[in-house]
């Protein structure tokens, strides 16, 4: 695709999202959350109400839905919390609150679904990815590596980001203000990770946890331990990263191609007051509800899916498709892949670029400063793959060579990105090691 093709399918693509939030006149998580979370005041009956009143997505969906349909996946329209209960598993959900006024949700597991409690002290918490939220860790049904996890005897947290569907609160910002954008991983790193972890731990009486990270969870984590804050590194007992990702030298992510973009964009978003890129609305639900389900769709369901992560269904269910697809992309900030374009472009892993002037108010440098992998002292077991359009098997192993303490490397021929949280072969290669590492740290506690 060209520069100006690729630019005008950007802009088309963000200013027919930005006239659907006009048209449904409220922000689009209204839609996309669990309607009993979108105001901590309102009731489940008076939130429905408001939808079916107010939703143009609503109305169209629910006339669509008249229509005969079989073998839809109840799955579809369910949040993670659902998810989880449907499965026969108990689930909590937790409000966190960050130093910066951010509500954020998590996902608690407590146990598996024969126990009363979980088997081990130490909880587990998981970190999402990019355009990811907390149900990517339970939408392959029993083998979702958080199900594993619980029925292992762990103590799940599932956390999700600023930004994401079910993280469109604050406490005193509108998701239709500019500043509420006003973020990239940089915040996810050092804002929102530490204030779950701290949640996490006052919640369960517990002085550490298990950490696992997939794709820009594990940035999150690279990021805010390089910092040596032993206050927060001392809460971490481990640090599991699955589909690594640092530096993006090497990446074959279409989001490689905007980076030529970015000043434009960058400007362009502005001028139109969208702040959001790729949220789950309209659109992606209409395609996984009445595109997917049928044969002709899958074709165009999978090139959606698998556009910024690696195409490769040969570890992939189909029949999850239409699940899959109407969860991701679950919403993030334009500022947050523009951070990406530019330490594309930049070579390097690195804090947000704002420019020799912007840098200068920002850290007192005319440069970014980087992330010193150097740092990142936590035992630290690493699993990733062949055909990874974001963590290339070059860009992971220049984190290797750096990374201090690595205790385990796991290298997944034909892997890709989505493989980790989705395929099918998921648990047989990497979940149950994953339990065996967790099992041999709690035994370690013991001794």
């Amino acid at each position: 695709m060209s520069t100006i093709s690729l630019f005008f399918f950007v802009v088309g693509l963000v200013t027919l999202d930005a006239r659907f939030n006009r048209i449904n006149g409220r922000n689009e998580v209204e839609f996309a959350v669990n309607q009993r979370d979108a105001d901590p005041t309102t009731s489940d009956q008076e939130a429905d109400t408001q939808i079916e009143a107010n939703s143009l997505d609503w109305i169209l969906l629910e006339h669509s839905a008249n229509r005969p349909r079989l073998g839809v996946d109840p799955d579809i329209d369910r949040d993670t919390y659902e998810l989880i209960v449907s499965n026969g598993y108990p689930g909590e959900e937790h409000n966190v609150i960050t130093p910066d006024g951010f509500i954020l949700k998590m996902h608690r597991i407590p146990h598996g679904k024969d126990d009363v409690a979980p088997k081990y002290r130490q909880p587990v918490y998981l970190q999402h990815g990019l355009l990811g939220s907390s149900a990517d860790y339970v939408l392959s049904e029993l083998n979702s590596l958080a199900f594993v996890l619980a029925d292992a005897g762990f103590d799940v947290w599932l956390g999700n980001i600023r930004g994401n569907v079910y993280n469109r609160r604050h406490i005193h910002l509108s998701p239709d203000s500019d500043e509420f954008w006003d973020f990239s991983f940089d915040e996810h790193a050092t804002i929102d990770l530490p204030s779950m972890v701290d949640y996490v731990l006052a919640a369960t009486k517990q002085k550490k946890l298990y950490y696992i990270g997939y794709s820009q969870g594990t940035m999150m984590m690279f990021i805010q331990s390089s910092l040596q804050d032993t206050t927060f590194n001392d809460k971490i007992d481990l640090f599991i990263g699955m589909a690594p990702v640092t530096t993006i030298n090497y990446m074959e992510s279409p989001i490689k191609y905007l980076t030529r973009l970015t000043p434009v964009l960058d400007e362009l978003f502005k001028l139109l007051g969208v702040r959001e890129f790729i949220p789950s609305n309209f659109l992606t639900r209409f395609l996984a509800k009445y595109v997917c389900t049928t044969g002709p769709g899958r074709f165009l369901c999978d090139n959606v899916l698998f556009l910024l992560a690696g195409y490769d269904t040969s570890n992939f269910n189909q029949s999850r498709i239409p699940v899959f697809i109407n969860h991701t992309p679950a919403g993030t900030s334009v500022k947050n892949i523009i951070h990406f374009g530019k330490d594309y472009v930049n070579k390097k892993f690195q804090f947000y670029d704002y420019g020799k002037e912007g840098n200068m108010k920002k850290y007192n440098s005319t440069t970014a400063p980087e992330i010193v992998l150097e740092n990142c002292n936590l035992p630290t077991y690493l699993y990733h793959g062949e055909h990874d359009w974001m963590a290339d098997p070059q860009d992971v192993q220049m984190a290797i060579n750096r990374l201090p303490n690595v205790k385990h490397v796991r290298y997944l021929p034909s892997w890709n990105h989505l493989d980790f949280v989705w395929g099918e072969t998921a648990r047989k290669l990497i979940y149950n090691e994953i339990v065996g590492v967790l099992e041999s740290a709690e035994l370690r506690e013991l001794i």
